[in-house]
């Protein structure tokens, strides 16, 4: 920097201890601006916003009150009129139903007591409770407010026992006995009725682990299943009765029925093989054939084994007699010389 140079004023360093600064001084022509306070300060001011705010400061108190002892007043009075109010308490029950559970049974998997408030009971709640029963297919429940339930429980109605000894289902048991109803769901059983004595059976050793209530799974099983609804329909319209279905292996079903006859299907084919037992079955009765078993899993030529008969002239079964007390060896020697 030359030495009669004078400092630039970016050059200037500020003045230290100067801390406040200077108000510009207007030019000429130029109107002074003043900020103006529009909330002024003062003690009197400041004490009537004081006064203000303790008054809003009461009429809070007072709301909070008010509502706090509206609130008690409405739950004392639903609770008197309502909650606790003996005319809708519990008082019958009533279980409208047919099958194996009995209605006290069906009572005590509602999860109800007596003297509950049937306003406040969740009519959900006691549905999910009782279709979670393995026995029970439909629930309708209603209340009167009279102190009434109405409770209607529809039961599975079981079609077949189901014997699998490897997972130790043994029909006609009670506690280890295992029904099946038309739709394949699994039902223990837990009172064995006279109704049940007659049902058919179905053996399936293929059975995987079963859950009560849900339906039993496997294909071969499901045929089965078919198998015996079929039967049973031909049964209603003379027909063989049907005693039991067996699953033989992976590929087989076997039918037993009444006089003896088994008949062996195909699982996969059961109704086209039905077809053709018909047809044979119509042709041995114009024939009067007695069968013993019959083969429907052949294509082509069924495979058929006849009742043996007993040859043209030859003596009848003997049929075992009780033997009289005074009967003498000679009268029984005798006998044999005549039968010669």
């Amino acid at each position: 920097m030359k030495k009669n140079q004078p400092p630039s004023e970016t050059s200037k360093k500020p003045k230290r201890g100067n801390s406040f600064r200077r108000r510009r001084k207007p030019a000429e022509g130029e109107a002074f601006r003043q900020p103006l306070d529009f909330s002024p300060s003062t003690p009197k001011l400041r004490a009537e916003e004081a006064e203000e705010a303790r008054r809003r400061g009461f009429r809070r108190a007072i709301g909070v009150v008010v509502i706090l002892l509206l609130t008690a007043l409405g739950y004392v009075a639903v609770k008197e009129t309502v909650w606790a109010n003996p005319s809708f308490a519990l008082k019958h029950i009533h279980i409208h139903t047919s099958g194996m559970l009995t209605p006290r049974e069906i009572m005590q998997a509602t999860g109800l007591t007596q003297g509950v408030n049937l306003l406040t009971t969740d009519l959900g709640a006691v549905r999910a409770r009782l279709m979670n029963v393995p026995g029970i297919k439909g629930v309708s429940v209603q209340r009167d407010f009279a102190g009434r339930m109405d409770v209607t429980v529809e039961q599975r109605q079981p079609v077949a026992w189901v014997r699998c000894e490897r997972l130790g289902w043994v029909p006609k048991k009670s506690g280890a006995g295992l029904l099946v109803d038309a739709e394949g769901a699994a039902i223990p059983c837990v009172h064995i009725l006279d109704a049940y004595d007659a049902l058919p059976e179905i053996q399936d050793e293929t059975l995987p682990q079963v859950v009560p209530g849900s339906k039993l799974e496997g294909e071969q099983f499901a045929a089965a299943l078919h198998l015996l609804h079929r039967l049973k329909e031909k049964q209603q319209l003379g027909g063989h009765a049907v005693s039991k279905v067996t699953v033989k292996n992976s590929c087989a079903l076997e039918a037993s029925l009444n006089e003896g006859l088994t008949a062996t299907f195909a699982w996969d084919n059961v109704d086209q093989e039905l077809k053709r037992m018909d047809l044979l079955l119509a042709e041995a009765a114009k024939r009067k054939w007695q069968l013993l078993n019959i083969n429907l899993m052949a294509e082509h030529n069924l495979p058929v084994t006849f009742r043996p008969v007993a040859k043209q002239g030859a003596p009848p079964s003997a049929v075992p007699l009780a033997r009289p007390a005074s009967r003498t060896a000679s009268t029984a020697s005798s006998t044999r010389r005549s039968s010669r």
